[in-house]
């Protein structure tokens, strides 16, 4: 729906005139489980792949309080997540953990773990309060799946003790190794190497 005209806060789409939101008609709330799911997305074709997309919201208390005597206390959450079996059953990728951002940002998702499937994306929103009002709720617009082939690169771990044992950590996935020398194929990135005692 257009966002601009519909909602007290004048937020506007991040791009173009429509964006996704829990409460743009600005409806007085003080309950809510909202889902927005994508259609199916293949997964196919590279070995890195990401979620991306805008988002705005605001889940501070109004300084204005509430009418009862339990004030205005408000649970606001929005979450990520990812199924690989049509819906039903979800993997959780991301979690707000600020109560509001400043305007529109962009967040940016891995989800090599799925690559090779057909995955459904769920963005869920839930909201409880004791006091009814117009609330912005969650707003996301430009939603998209980047799929990409990263070339592999050589990994080897050498070291002098014939016992020594260790794991090495990427961000997906962990190996764990033994002995005097150790290699093995894998897409450039970040690894940590933790050895035993």
């Amino acid at each position: 729906r257009r966002s601009s005209d519909l909602n007290r806060y004048g937020v506007e789409a991040h791009s173009g005139e429509n964006c996704w939101g829990t409460n743009l008609g600005g409806a007085d709330v003080d309950f809510a489980i909202t889902d927005l799911i994508s259609p199916a997305v293949s997964l196919v074709g590279g070995n890195r792949a990401r979620l991306t997309f805008w988002h705005q919201f605001d889940f501070t208390v109004p300084e204005d309080g509430g009418d009862d005597e339990f004030g205005d206390l408000t649970i606001e959450a929005a979450q990520v997540a990812v199924s690989t079996d049509d819906g039903a059953s979800w993997r959780a990728v991301y979690a707000n953990l600020e109560e509001a951002t400043d305007g529109w940002v962009q967040e940016s998702l891995d989800l090599t773990p799925f690559l090779g499937q057909v995955v459904r994306f769920r963005f869920n929103y839930q909201m409880f309060a004791f006091t009814s009002r117009d609330r912005l709720g969650w707003l996301i617009d430009d939603v998209g799946v980047e799929m990409t082939t990263v070339g592999e690169t050589g990994l080897v771990v050498t070291n002098n003790l014939a016992q020594a044992r260790f794991v090495v950590t990427g961000t997906t996935d962990s190996w764990v190794g033994e002995g005097t020398s150790w290699r093995t194929n894998l897409p450039s990135g970040a690894y940590t190497i933790s050895w035993a005692p």
